[in-house]
């Protein structure tokens, strides 16, 4: 699917993933070939920056990674969005406060 919102940025809030999947350091192990194939979806997929944010400050990416767990098919949301996401949003406001 192609909806044309480029470029994009990753939120992660592991601070270790985000500074090996920046590391111009070539990883000589099994997380290496991890972050090897991360970097070529990311290039496939035209992710421009992979940014650490810590999970405090986005709940609703943390609840929304947390409610697919239970999914067993994939979605997609360009206008409306679930009901959940209000909850996670309001909750991202108050630390933002």
């Amino acid at each position: 699917m192609d909806t044309g919102l480029y470029p994009c940025e990753v939120e992660l809030d592991a601070k270790v993933v985000v500074n090996w999947i920046n590391s111009q350091t070539l990883l000589c192990s099994d997380i290496g070939n991890v972050v090897s194939d991360i970097h070529h979806l990311l290039e496939l997929a035209h992710f421009e920056s992979i940014v650490f944010i810590p999970i405090k400050a986005n709940q609703v990416a943390h609840g929304l990674a947390k409610n697919s767990l239970s999914c067993v098919e994939d979605l997609f949301w360009l206008e409306d969005f679930p009901s959940c996401v209000d909850l996670f949003v309001s909750a991202d406001r108050r630390v933002c406060l």
